[in-house]
């Protein structure tokens, strides 16, 4: 086994046929694992297995939901790796954790507004606010956009 940790030695793994490729670069979006996806997602002899949760519209989360092409710099990838998931990994908090912070505010917030998250996840979330401390809450769409402040 061995770690890099440069780019330069980072980059000469994909010229290895075998290995494991360990990553924590989020939702694949960004960073040196684009570069293994880029060499090894067009080989059928390539596992990737994604550990945790992947954002709606990250290349993660459309290699999880089975895209046969992706776009990594530019250019489309055919998509032959088998792609497996480990879902119950995460660093977040859950919605417990997140309404025992909100009980430490001094005064309740003028607006809070939603935006991470699933929207089944964020509505739940907004009702327990709602319910345990009477504040208005706002959980706009993907992608809609919302004023905030006031409009004194």
């Amino acid at each position: 086994m061995a770690f890099t940790r440069d780019p330069d030695a980072s980059r000469k793994i994909n010229e290895e046929r075998n290995g494991i490729i360990l990553s924590a670069s989020g939702m694949l979006d960004a960073g040196r694992i684009q570069h293994h996806l880029k060499y090894n997602l067009r080989r059928s002899e390539t596992r990737l297995v994604i550990v945790g949760f992947q954002a709606r519209g990250s290349l993660g989360r459309r290699l999880i939901e089975g895209a046969k092409t992706v776009k990594i710099f530019g250019k489309e990838i055919e998509v032959k790796a088998k792609v497996y998931t480990l879902n119950g990994f995460s660093a977040h908090g859950d919605e417990d954790d997140l309404l025992e912070w909100a009980g430490h505010f001094e005064r309740a917030p003028e607006q809070l507004c939603l935006i991470h998250g699933e929207t089944d996840g964020q509505q739940a979330l907004a009702e327990g606010i709602r319910e345990r401390f009477g504040w208005p809450v706002q959980t706009p769409g993907f992608g809609e956009r919302i004023a905030l402040g006031r409009a004194d």
